[in-house]
């Protein structure tokens, strides 16, 4: 049967491994094995921030990816940059990254850290069939207009980001320099995988002191040596990640600039840069893609806040109202941008 009529993405992406497996592996050649298309196979995709950012990413039709160089993990940065030049920084704007967590059920720290410490920050969910047609559509990297140029009013208001460049009354040419259409292969490298997460051993008597600790999902092994395991990061540079952040199931979306769109950043350094995911009404109205709002809510509180999209896709917490952290210098959504 020809790939390309097969209905499902776990069907056009075969695994080579069973999902138990993992705990078996002993080798770099085993986890490639193991997660080579693994990343197809989730059940839903979520993508945690704030309700005014799934405000933002719903009206203005647009996912933000965010720059490596402001990245929250340092070890998570370091893979990206050559050992002789650790200093240099530079490579890391030219990765841009859009994450989602795996999985079925809700993840507390994930709506704590990316929504609101209120709770109430939203999640945007996709199946493997949304998110194949997500990632086919168009991408820009964009020139942004600095910050001193955008008032409050816009920054609310505007149903692109508050930072997309003005090329009102520009030719093509102009219009281009500040916003990139995105090729693959010609300015732009793109990967979708799973991240795993590790960190090494503290072996007890009789123990190989060269094992690492690996986990993903609910699995973990112990089996492999560290030099597989940097052998296999090595060959998927970007999906790297401590074990102290494996609450997260992280599946992620990396964008690595080359050719005019790497020049470009690289010669402008003192201008920030973002790559925008742009998708059309048909991702939402023709496949499966639900907020769902966080645990902070109470039960009876409204929570239809994105105009346009259906009331119907919009879901309260199964936890509403039952999570009651207190959690000091709490964050408004109104401080924190989307995040990658």
């Amino acid at each position: 049967m020809d790939e390309n009529n097969k209905t499902k993405p776990e069907d056009r992406w075969p695994v080579k491994m069973g999902w138990g497996q993992f705990g078996k592996l002993t080798n770099a050649r085993q986890l490639d094995d193991y997660f080579d298309n693994r990343v197809w196979h989730h059940t839903y995709y979520y993508h945690y921030t704030t309700r005014d950012c799934v405000k933002s990413i719903m009206t203005g039709k647009t996912f933000w990816l965010g720059c490596m160089a402001d990245c929250n993990d340092v070890c998570d940065q370091d893979q990206f940059l050559d050992d002789a030049n650790i200093d240099d920084r530079t490579p890391l704007e030219h990765y841009f990254t859009l994450c989602f967590a795996g999985g079925i059920h809700d993840n507390l720290p994930m709506w704590y850290f990316y929504g609101d410490l209120d709770g109430k920050g939203a999640r945007i969910g996709f199946t493997p069939a949304t998110m194949e047609k997500l990632l086919k559509c168009n991408f820009y990297l964009c020139e942004c207009k600095p910050e001193n140029e955008v008032d409050d009013k816009e920054k609310k208001n505007s149903r692109k980001p508050y930072w997309w460049p003005d090329v009102e009354g520009l030719n093509e040419e102009e219009r281009r320099e500040k916003i990139l259409p995105l090729v693959e292969g010609e300015n732009m490298q793109t990967r979708f995988r799973d991240i795993l997460y590790s960190e090494e051993s503290e072996p007890k008597d009789g123990q190989d002191k060269e094992k690492m600790d690996l986990k993903f999902s609910t699995l973990t092994n112990y089996k492999i040596s560290k030099t597989d395991v940097e052998a296999y990061y090595k060959a998927f540079p970007g999906f790297k990640k401590g074990i102290i952040w494996a609450y997260e199931r992280e599946s992620r979306l990396l964008v690595r600039l080359i050719g005019e769109a790497e020049k470009r950043v690289s010669e402008n350094p003192n201008k920030k840069y973002r790559v925008v995911l742009q998708f059309s009404d048909g991702i939402w109205k023709n496949s499966y893609a639900r907020i769902t709002f966080g645990p902070g809510y109470s039960k009876d509180e409204k929570l239809n806040i994105i105009e346009g999209f259906p009331e119907e896709k919009q879901d309260a917490n199964r936890y509403a109202g039952t999570v009651k952290f207190r959690l000091g210098g709490v964050m408004s959504s109104s401080d924190k941008g989307q995040v990658g």
